[in-house]
């Protein structure tokens, strides 16, 4: 069996990023499937540094927000009970979080559990 490992990160590429960068690179060579997702379109895009990873980023909150949320919908019509409780996961993380979180904090953990569904 194989898997698949997924990496989320805020901003990819980015130059601070370079462990996740190494990382990523080394498990690719050695033949992992790898999946980056972006939350945010990176202002670095068009980096020499970063070539090797163009085409398999997707960016959440980019130029497809609507194609994601679309997919969403559909995951959480053909999965109603699994998305259900993705989505009341971060439903109680964001009324009970375990740490201080301002409210716009808590606001963006159910928008990221539905956007989440998308990657499903």
């Amino acid at each position: 069996m194989t898997f698949k490992i997924v990496y989320i990160c805020g901003i990819f590429p980015a130059t601070s990023e370079t462990f996740i960068q190494r990382e990523i690179k080394a498990l690719q060579e050695k033949g992992w499937k790898l999946s980056i997702v972006s939350l945010n379109e990176s202002i670095e895009k068009n980096n020499e540094e970063f070539k090797h990873f163009e085409n398999s980023i997707l960016v959440l909150y980019g130029r497809n927000f609507a194609r994601h949320l679309i997919s969403a919908a559909i995951e959480s019509l053909t999965h109603p009970i699994r998305s259900l409780q993705t989505v009341n996961m971060a439903l109680v993380d964001a009324v009970i979080p375990g740490e201080k979180l301002q409210f716009i904090g808590r606001l963006k953990l159910v928008v990221q559990s539905v956007m989440a569904l998308g990657l499903a």
